[in-house]
């Protein structure tokens, strides 16, 4: 006798995109609406930026979507996702906030 196949939960990305938002919003001390808003203070385009480069390397997201969700354009989306690739590997710091985002999202 073989075991049922495991439940899959889709969660739509509007959903995810909330979810992601809110861990990020936690991990930097800051408000999901700092981070859509259009401050330049170095914490919310931090947070901004890593909530883009998360939505990216967790969903299949469009850069559109991914834009719409931070309240940006693709491609500021885009520029922000690979800012925070191009500083990971140079910093501990910003690569610990990855990884708490990461386990605060597999729950």
């Amino acid at each position: 006798m073989t075991d049922p196949a495991p439940e899959f939960h889709f969660v739509p990305f509007s959903e995810h995109a909330d979810r992601v938002l809110a861990v990020v919003a936690d991990i930097y001390g800051v408000t999901v609406d700092a981070i859509k808003s259009p401050s330049r203070l170095h914490r919310h385009s931090r947070a901004r930026a890593v909530a883009a480069s998360l939505m990216r390397t967790t969903t299949d997201a469009t850069w559109q979507e991914i834009g719409s969700a931070i309240n940006r354009d693709h491609s500021t989306a885009i520029w922000q996702a690979s800012k925070i690739d191009k500083l990971l590997p140079d910093d501990p710091s910003l690569e610990s906030v990855i990884a708490e985002a990461r386990m605060r999202l597999e729950r």
